[in-house]
């Protein structure tokens, strides 16, 4: 009974905490409030503690993008390096690398340990989830916009939120029952919806892509696969046909122009800036580059790119095992996140990329168990020297 009601606890602050930092923490405004980002801070710590205090006695095991790890800290190390007049962002950029890092090898751990199943944490995102889908109905009942961000600031970041949570909502509705089956039934069309009415193009494409390929994956017939990517191919091609290149290619190319000259190192984490008002953060001004290869390029240059292409190539290689639906439709999710950061960037957001986070520490297979703690040990030493920045620099300085 006990063991229950402290599970009953846990559950209730993962959901609180969740919906605090897709609502208000992780949004910019957030990052870049003091109080909001010591909050946040706060419960990161308590994320650390929890973990640590879970695992007491459990297994480190190996994650699927260790191997390529390395790749990225010379990425890191090599435009920090080469751009130390631009330390100031560069380090803002590197406390995110490390959080993102760690909560990455903290869900890996917990999930590779059964402490949780990958059902629970799923069922987590989304309850977390309806504050921001409600955040965004009431904006477009109350105000009634060109196009609706809700609590996520901007119409591409609610896409991209959407993105990835409709898959899921999808895999749920066709393989539950019942009450749960009604209820899901509303939150899909309440999601579809919304989705609609963020005139995202970069999420209807990431979406398309994610259906595609599920239909590959799933189905072996020649015929289906073929009508599927006919389907997808008209489609994607209505879409710029319809909104056009929507103000990229002038982007692109002033990016190209002006960086050029830093291609083999990169400008360093968190320095691309488009200043124009777009209301992506506060202050009109957008950082990235609105396309995920580009972004890198530029940031972190060939080196990063390289780092990029393998964790692709990993990533696209991963088994999936035959019925595993909630492991297939979370791969689809992030496949189809992967194809929105091509003309978008909305995964640049923390709440965002910590969603996207969880999504794909369902899609990837658990890992071989490893001897010792040093894995443990690092992520600590990490986390540690996290929380002690944070303390010094909340909120974190990114203009």
């Amino acid at each position: 009974m006990q063991n229950r009601q402290v599970r009953l606890v846990l559950m209730v602050g993962a959901v609180a905490a969740s919906s605090y930092l897709l609502l208000i923490g992780g949004t910019w405004r957030g990052v870049t409030e003091a109080t909001t980002a010591r909050v946040s801070l706060v419960l990161f710590a308590l994320l650390v503690g929890v973990w640590l205090w879970l695992r007491r006695s459990a297994t480190w095991h190996q994650t699927a993008f260790d191997p390529v790890l390395p790749l990225w800290g010379i990425a890191f190390a090599v435009s920090s390096m080469a751009n130390v007049g631009m330390r100031g962002q560069i380090a803002s950029g590197l406390w995110f690398v490390g959080l993102y890092i760690v909560v990455w090898y903290i869900l890996q751990d917990l999930l590779a340990n059964r402490i949780l199943e990958r059902a629970v944490l799923l069922s987590l995102l989304l309850v977390a989830g309806v504050p921001v889908l409600a955040s965004a109905l009431i904006e477009a009942v109350r105000i009634y916009p060109a196009c609706i961000g809700g609590a996520l600031e901007n119409p591409n970041n609610l896409g991209g939120w959407l993105l990835l949570i409709i898959p899921l909502l999808l895999e749920r509705w066709i393989n539950r029952r019942g009450l749960e089956r009604w209820l899901l039934s509303a939150y899909l069309l309440a999601a579809g919806a919304v989705l609609l009415l963020t005139d995202s193009r970069g999420a209807m494409l990431g979406l398309l892509t994610a259906f595609l390929f599920v239909v590959f994956r799933s189905f072996k017939r020649i015929e289906l696969r073929v009508a599927s990517a006919l389907i997808y191919v008209v489609s994607v091609l209505l879409l710029i046909g319809i909104r056009g290149d929507s103000g990229r290619l002038p982007i692109y190319g002033d990016l190209i122009s002006e960086n050029w000259d830093h291609i083999l190192t990169g400008t360093g984490l968190f320095t691309v800036r488009l200043d124009y008002h777009t209301g992506l953060i506060p202050g009109g001004t957008s950082l990235y580059a609105h396309n995920l290869l580009l972004h890198v390029a530029v940031e972190l240059g060939i080196v990063g790119l390289i780092a990029l292409a393998v964790s692709l190539l990993i990533f696209w290689r991963l088994r999936l095992a035959p019925g595993d639906s909630s492991r297939l439709w979370a791969y689809a999710a992030v496949t189809g996140a992967l194809a929105q950061q091509m003309v978008d960037f909305p995964l640049m957001m923390p709440a965002l990329a910590l969603a996207g986070i969880v999504v794909l520490s369902v899609a990837v297979p658990t890992g071989k168990p490893m001897q010792g703690r040093y894995g443990v040990w690092a992520v600590e030493l990490v986390a540690v020297g996290l929380i002690a920045a944070g303390l010094l620099r909340a909120p974190l300085r990114i203009y």
